[in-house]
C-alpha cells in the first residue's frame, strides 16, 4: 500500500504488456459517424478515379470509347454522299447544309446544282415542297367567336366564383397589376395592368360581355407601354402579349392586335 505523498515509479514495458495498443478495428469503432463517412467517401472517390483512369482508352482520351468502333461522321464524304438526289434529304446541298431550292432533275450531278427557275419554284410551292415566302402570305383576320355563357350548374359555379374575384379587383385594384384581397389594396409590379389583360380571354369565353367591354374601354384610354421601368420578359410575354393576342383571336377586335404587335405606338 502507498500512502499519500509517496512517489511511485511505473514500469513502462510492464504497462504495455498489461494494456496492449488498440487494434485497427477498435480504432475505427472509436471514430465518430462523421469521421467514418468522410473516410468512406474519400476512399470511394479515389477508387472511382483509379477505375476511370485505368479504363481510359489511350487512343481516344475518353473512358470506354474505342475509336475503331466509333459512329461514322456525316461530314465524311466517303461514307455518305450528300449530293442530291442520293442524299436522304432532298434539300441538302453538296456539302451538307440544308439549302432550299435545288433542281429535282435526276440527271443533276454533284457540283452541278443550279437554283430553281421562277416557274419551278412556283410549282414546288404549289405542291407544298417549298414553304411560301412570308411576304407572299395573306394573313386573314380571325373570325369573331360568340360564347353564350354557362350552360350547366358547374359552369355557373365557375362563372360565379370569377365574378366574385373580378368584383374585388374592380372595386379595390381597378387598372392596377394585382389585387391584395386582405388589405383591400393593390400592387403594381410592372404597371402594365397585368390582371386585367391576363383575364380578357377568360372574360370573353365566359360570355361576360359587359365586363369585357368595360376592360377594353379602360385599356383604350389608359394602357401605355412607354413607361421607363424594368420588367420581367417572361411574365410580360405570357401575360401582356399573350393576353392581348388571345383577346384578338377570340373577339377579332383590331385594337388588341395593334397593341400587341406594335407596342411602341
Amino acid at each position: 500500500m502507498f500512502g499519500y505523498g509517496d512517489r511511485v515509479s511505473y514500469d513502462t514495458e510492464a504497462l504495455r504488456n498489461i494494456y496492449p495498443q488498440k487494434s485497427l478495428w477498435r480504432r475505427w469503432n472509436s471514430l465518430s459517424r462523421f469521421q467514418k463517412n468522410l473516410i468512406s467517401l474519400t476512399m470511394v472517390g479515389v477508387f472511382v478515379c483509379v477505375f476511370i483512369f485505368v479504363s481510359m482508352d489511350k487512343s481516344s482520351g475518353l473512358p470506354g470509347v474505342n475509336m475503331a468502333n466509333r459512329l461514322p461522321d456525316w461530314r465524311d464524304q466517303n461514307i455518305l454522299d450528300l449530293s442530291y438526289p442520293n442524299a436522304s434529304n432532298k434539300f441538302l446541298g453538296p456539302l451538307g447544309p440544308p439549302v432550299v431550292g435545288f433542281n429535282k432533275d435526276e440527271s443533276v450531278k454533284r457540283g452541278d446544282i443550279r437554283p430553281l427557275s421562277r416557274e419551278e419554284e412556283e410549282e414546288q410551292i404549289r405542291v407544298g415542297e417549298i414553304p411560301q415566302k412570308k411576304e407572299d402570305q395573306v394573313v386573314s383576320k380571325p373570325k369573331k367567336l360568340i360564347f353564350s355563357g354557362p350552360k350547366n350548374e358547374k359552369q355557373e359555379a365557375v362563372v360565379s366564383a370569377f365574378r366574385h374575384a373580378w368584383k374585388g379587383y374592380s372595386e379595390y385594384a381597378w387598372g392596377h397589376d394585382h389585387l391584395k384581397p386582405v388589405s383591400r389594396t393593390y400592387n403594381d409590379w410592372f404597371t402594365l395592368k397585368l390582371t386585367m389583360i391576363d383575364s380578357l380571354d377568360t372574360i370573353y369565353i365566359m360570355g361576360l360581355n359587359e365586363e369585357f367591354d368595360k376592360a377594353k374601354a379602360h385599356l383604350q384610354s389608359e394602357f401605355r407601354l412607354d413607361i421607363n421601368k424594368d420588367v420581367n420578359v417572361f411574365e410580360t410575354t405570357i401575360r401582356v402579349m399573350g393576353g392581348l393576342l388571345s383577346a384578338y383571336h377570340l373577339s377579332g377586335d383590331e385594337f388588341f392586335s395593334g397593341k400587341s404587335i406594335r407596342p411602341w405606338e
